[in-house]
């Protein structure tokens, strides 16, 4: 009877190596993470079904204006100065949003006293931009 105490609690042992193993090998590979919230740095972005590149104001609002779920569009690197708020009304889906970026992490610079005001959006993501003035903190404009 000893024997077989002693073989289950080696048996017991054993499992808890093996699991102790897979959550350390599924910790390492990323498919289990601490949080039920995304890490915005490490959230994967949806690939895009069109990828719209605009180096200008005026195209901005045109893409914006014409964007449809899936859309991403990409701002050049450069300083862009908004007097105006930029209105964002483009609807996307949480499958397929519609994604305005930076083509780089604070690459693409939005000076002045405009921003993004968010009139009616849906499923927008507004990623990567520098502001670097602002007088306006309504709650429907976005600063990152």
């Amino acid at each position: 009877m000893r024997e077989s105490s002693r073989l289950r609690k080696c048996l017991a042992a054993g499992i808890a190596v093996s699991l102790a193993g897979v959550i350390l090998l599924m910790v390492a590979l990323g498919t289990l993470t601490r949080s039920s919230d995304p890490d915005p740095v490490e959230y994967e972005m949806p690939v895009p079904l069109r990828t719209i590149k605009v180096s200008s104001i005026a195209s901005l609002k045109t893409a914006i204006n014409y964007s449809i779920p899936g859309d991403q569009i990409v701002v050049s690197n450069g300083a862009y100065a908004l007097s105006n708020p930029m209105v964002v009304e483009a609807k996307g889906t949480s499958v397929r949003p519609i994604v305005i970026t930076s083509e780089s992490v604070a690459g693409a610079e939005i000076t002045g006293t405009g921003l993004f005001r968010l009139d009616g959006a849906q499923h927008v993501i507004v990623r990567g931009f520098k502001f670097a003035y602002s007088q306006d903190n309504t709650p429907n404009h976005v600063a990152l």
